[in-house]
């Protein structure tokens, strides 16, 4: 019955709905089964380090000031994908995690705005609308 109220909210005609939903409980285990095994591997945070750097004259101009913002971010990936254990050393263990690093350089207006975005981005996740997708999609 959620997954229904949820197709309805997107906007979907009521014949749609209808045939997703049986196409959809039909599926239910399955589909489940093959979005866990099959599910994307989103990167996650890991560092941030960042440095402010500002260039306050040179021999042509010597009133300027151009701050400038450098980022480094780093990015668990998980395991990196020919890392794999070898079962032959008994150990079990489990891989190292891989970080991917990120070099970003902006200036103070761009951060702002590259904030605000991702502010708003965070506040969409949480509604309750994102919350019953996130779940279906688990």
């Amino acid at each position: 019955m959620e997954f229904q109220d949820l197709i309805t909210t997107l906007g979907f005609t009521e014949a749609a709905v209808n045939v997703l939903t049986d196409a959809y409980t039909d599926n239910e285990g399955e589909l489940k089964e093959y979005l866990k095994k099959m599910g994307v591997q989103i990167p996650h945070y890991h560092n941030l380090e960042w440095r402010f750097d500002i260039l306050v004259g040179s021999r042509a101009l010597s009133h300027i000031a151009e701050p400038l913002i450098t980022l480094q971010l780093s990015l668990d990936t998980h395991t990196c994908p020919g890392s794999q254990t070898n079962e032959d050393d008994g150990g079990g263990k489990q891989s190292e995690p891989v970080y991917d690093k990120l070099l970003l350089q902006t200036d103070p207006n761009n951060l702002v705005h590259m904030t605000s975005v991702l502010e708003e981005a965070l506040h969409e996740a949480r509604t309750h609308h994102s919350r019953r997708i996130h779940r279906y999609i688990k």
